[in-house]
């Protein structure tokens, strides 16, 4: 199991937040490993979906430099990257951007999950 490679340039292949980029940015990027551990025992699935669609903000945390990924998982949407060849097939027969989104958002959260400490 790899992580999603959205997420290695600031988080780093292990998760941990010592990504390639993470020295660039103004706020380090979280350990992610430890999730479930600050949760009580409990990875927090929703709250973890939501941070990643950009629907969850925490004001305490101040500006957000984590992309809002849920619209850059979107091909469809004018954003600087790269649509490959497999988004239509990940669609489904709709045709539907919003699949893809939830399809993308929801790999990553399953692999966080399982990369959780004991």
């Amino acid at each position: 199991m790899s992580a999603p490679p959205t997420a290695l340039r600031c988080h780093g292949a292990d998760a941990k937040g010592k990504g390639p980029v993470s020295d660039q940015l103004k706020i380090p990027p979280p350990d992610l490993t430890v999730l479930a551990k600050n949760n009580n025992g409990v990875f927090p699935t929703n709250a973890v979906y939501e941070t990643i669609d950009g629907s969850k903000t925490i004001p305490a945390h101040g500006t957000r430099e984590m992309p809002i990924w849920g619209e850059r998982f979107n091909p469809i949407v004018n954003l600087p990257h790269y649509a490959d060849p497999s988004y239509w097939k990940m669609a489904g027969p709709e045709q539907s951007p919003e699949v893809v989104v939830r399809k993308r958002i929801l790999a990553v959260v399953d692999y966080l999950s399982r990369v959780q400490q004991k």
